[in-house]
C-alpha cells in the first residue's frame, strides 16, 4: 500500500480553491432567502451543523486529491515478525504519513524473552537494536530519529547512556529525555527507549 504523501506547497492552489468554495457556500447559506441546501433554512443551529459537514466533505476531497489520505486511514501499524508485543495488545510502532511513533523498546528477543538479565549494557544494546529493527520495518532507520525518551531503573547508568547515544546516533543527535522509574513492564528490565522518527529526515 503506498504511503500517504505529505501536503506540498504545490497543493496551495487547490486548498485556496476549496476554502473559497466553502466561504461562498457558507455566505449563500446564511444570506440567501432561499438557500440552495434546504436543510440550511430550518434553524441557525441546523445551518451550522450543515456547514460543518460541508467543511468535512471539502477537506476530505482535498486530502484525497492531494494524496494525503490513503485507503481508509491515516494510521499504519508497523510490525516485525514475529512480533514480541503481540501478547500485550499494542503496536510496535504506528506510522502517520512520514511520521513514525515507536513504542518503548526493551531487551526482548523476537519470542518475547528477556535478554541480558542483570546486564545493563546488553539490555540497552538489545533495546537499541530492536528500535532499529522496528524503524527498518517502517522503511526508516536510526538516522531519521528526531526524539527519544529513555527510561532507566537506575540513573547511575547515565554515562553509559551517553556512550550508547554516540554509538547508535550521529550529529545532530535527536532530542532526548531520560527518566528514572521505579520499575518497567517486567521486573528484570533495566532499560527502555521509545522514539519518534520522520522518514527521510536523515542526517548529514
Amino acid at each position: 500500500m503506498p504511503r500517504p504523501r505529505r501536503p506540498h506547497a504545490t497543493d496551495r492552489p487547490l486548498l485556496h480553491s476549496a476554502l473559497l468554495s466553502f466561504r461562498m457556500k457558507g455566505f449563500i447559506a446564511y444570506c440567501s432567502p432561499e438557500p440552495p441546501v434546504p436543510s440550511l433554512a430550518i434553524t441557525p443551529q441546523v445551518s451550522r451543523q450543515a456547514i460543518r459537514k460541508m467543511v468535512a466533505l471539502i477537506l476530505l476531497e482535498l486530502w484525497s486529491e492531494t494524496g494525503y489520505l490513503s485507503e481508509g486511514t491515516l494510521m499504519q501499524r508497523i510490525q516485525t515478525h514475529p512480533d514480541p508485543f503481540e501478547p500485550f495488545a499494542l503496536s510496535q510502532a504506528i506510522a502517520v504519513g512520514d511520521w513514525i511513533f515507536v513504542s518503548g523498546q526493551a531487551a526482548l528477543n523476537r519470542q518475547g524473552e528477556i535478554v541480558g538479565e542483570n546486564n545493563f549494557l546488553l539490555q540497552a544494546e538489545t533495546a537499541f537494536e530492536n528500535l532499529q529493527a522496528v524503524l527498518q520495518a517502517a522503511g526508516s532507520g536510526l538516522q531519521d530519529v528526531v526524539k527519544v525518551t529513555i527510561f532507566l531503573t537506575d540513573m547511575s547508568h547515565f554515562n553509559e547512556v551517553i556512550k550508547l547515544r554516540r554509538r547508535y546516533f550521529s550529529p545532530p543527535y535527536p532530542a532526548d529525555s531520560i527518566v528514572e522509574v521505579q520499575a518497567l513492564a517486567l521486573p528484570q528490565l533495566m532499560f527502555e527507549i521509545e522514539a519518534i522518527a520522520m522518514r527521510g529526515a536523515g542526517r548529514n
